[in-house]
């Protein structure tokens, strides 16, 4: 079968199974604790199918499965004993009787949609997708080894700071449930997180440009940051604060998502 084909019946198969799941215990969060482990399934997968599995594929492996597992195990902790995140309370609320088809095409197979657009540059680099289209320009095996390197540190860049912005402001909410955090981490950006989360992925994006084309990474890397910054992440973080003057001074004081620029 072909390996685009069958990426997208996996991710459909995925999305599917979380969304029975989420009818029977109610909670269309669940998707949200899924996301993360999607890509390492996705990974896993295409590893196992891989018909020459390499160091660098099994560090590929190692940096999306680390990534995946630690957002994963985040959100759940986050979640657990708590109501139904907000965002997705009020989609109910707002959408009435049409909640159950609604939900399965705008929250699982929309984040279906968005989770192979993002796995792009992983499953092109563990299958190795050779064409006019796909192919690396990086010739040299010097020049192809230093992009997965730096690529490699990059995302764990990104990943220590989701990371430390994400256990930061944990500890401040178990002492100051009802507070704004100002400090660490979120003194330099008011979504560290994001910011970190967007980092990781331009890093995974350099890492496969030494296999297959600079197209893949960068249509991931490109759609990841647009939805982190402009679409399903901060915008709708900071509509809910909206008229909070606490956080209006704090948007004054602190720049958006990248360290030192804007506000």
């Amino acid at each position: 079968m072909n390996p685009w084909l069958e990426s997208i019946i996996l991710t459909l198969a995925c999305v599917s199974s979380m969304y029975i799941l989420s009818r029977l215990v109610k909670r269309n969060d669940l998707m949200d604790v899924f996301w993360g482990l999607g890509f390492a399934i996705i990974c896993f997968f295409f590893a196992l199918r891989s018909s020459q599995f390499n160091t660098s594929k099994l560090a590929l492996l190692f940096i999306v499965c680390l990534w995946a597992v630690r957002l994963s195990v985040h959100i759940l902790v986050k979640n657990y004993g708590k109501a139904e995140d907000f965002r997705y309370q009020n989609w109910r609320k707002e959408w009435g009787k049409t909640e159950w088809w609604r939900s399965f095409l705008q929250i699982y197979l929309l984040q279906g949609f968005f989770m192979f657009l993002i796995a792009l540059p992983i499953i092109a680099y563990m299958i190795k997708v050779n064409s006019s289209f796909t192919h690396s320009t990086l010739q040299s095996p010097i020049d192809a080894q230093a992009t997965r390197w730096l690529g490699g540190v990059i995302s764990l860049l990104g990943l220590f700071i989701e990371s430390i912005a994400d256990f930061q402001k944990s500890v401040f909410k178990k002492k100051n449930p009802n507070g704004l955090m100002k400090t660490g981490m979120w003194g330099y950006s008011r979504h560290p997180n994001y910011f970190g989360e967007a980092i990781y992925w331009w890093g995974i994006a350099f890492f496969t440009w030494s296999e297959v084309s600079f197209v893949y990474g960068t249509i991931s890397a490109l759609i990841i940051t647009i939805l982190l910054r402009y679409v399903s992440g901060v915008p709708m973080l900071e509509k809910a604060k909206e008229g909070d003057a606490a956080y209006e001074q704090y948007k004054k004081e602190t720049p958006v998502f990248m360290p030192f620029i804007g506000t």
